[in-house]
């Protein structure tokens, strides 16, 4: 089942074209710390989940669809709960979090969901009487103490680092461009930007930041 067909109040909900409507006012920076953000725990959590949710958000943001695919992540992981109104009387119904997933494709245009707030489900996969075709089209909702917890996420010490990791590099290149940077001289100036910094921790910042070729096997840096 894909909408769960106990009936909510719209006490504690806000329009989802308004939560939307911040979401795409957040900079590509904010964007980010949020996608590290939720990388991070679900790295903690399970790893393997943790390194496809990063792959997943990888694509995204190579595609320029960061600020979407991060509100589907949160929808699939439960962090977020969207709900669909119905249509005469003012409840809503809370939309189970398997609808967001991949699979779901066929029967749910997710994107145009979160695009445009309302529950995009497809006709003629649910049936005349089911709660799933009442409720297609129908203006979206999502917890509004929940929505307000992910809009106003801050950067983890690592996120921080990880930005500062790029922007050193990204300096470097562009001062010195036939130049390749030494991993002790990128050592060095992030441990002093970041104090307490161990050497091993600097080094894993290194092995994310810096391009291949100045990490290649047989080049000493």
């Amino acid at each position: 089942m894909m909408i769960n067909p106990t009936p909510m109040s719209l006490t504690g909900l806000m329009r989802w074209r308004d939560f939307w409507d911040r979401v795409n006012q957040l900079s590509n920076h904010q964007l980010e710390i949020r996608a590290e953000d939720i990388c991070q725990r679900q790295e903690v959590k399970y790893k393997p989940l943790g390194r496809a949710v990063r792959k997943q958000l990888a694509g995204a943001r190579a595609e320029d669809d960061l600020a979407i695919e991060l509100v589907r992540v949160a929808l699939q992981l439960r962090e977020l709960e969207a709900f669909a109104s119905y249509p005469t009387k003012r409840v809503a119904f809370k939309i189970e979090s398997l609808i967001w997933d991949q699979i779901s494709y066929s029967l749910h245009d997710v994107y145009r969901s979160i695009r445009e707030g309302v529950l995009a489900l497809t006709f003629k996969h649910h049936g005349a009487q089911s709660i799933e075709r009442e409720l297609i089209n129908r203006p979206l909702f999502v917890n509004q103490d929940a929505a307000k917890r992910w809009l106003r996420i801050r950067p983890s010490p690592l996120a921080d680092q990880k930005r500062a990791s790029r922007e050193l590099i990204q300096v470097f290149k562009r001062d010195y461009p036939r130049k390749k940077m030494k991993r002790e001289d990128f050592i060095q100036a992030i441990r002093h930007k970041f104090e307490g910094l161990s050497r091993e921790q600097a080094k894993r910042l290194w092995a994310e930041a810096a391009p291949a070729e100045w990490r290649r096997a047989g080049v000493k840096k």
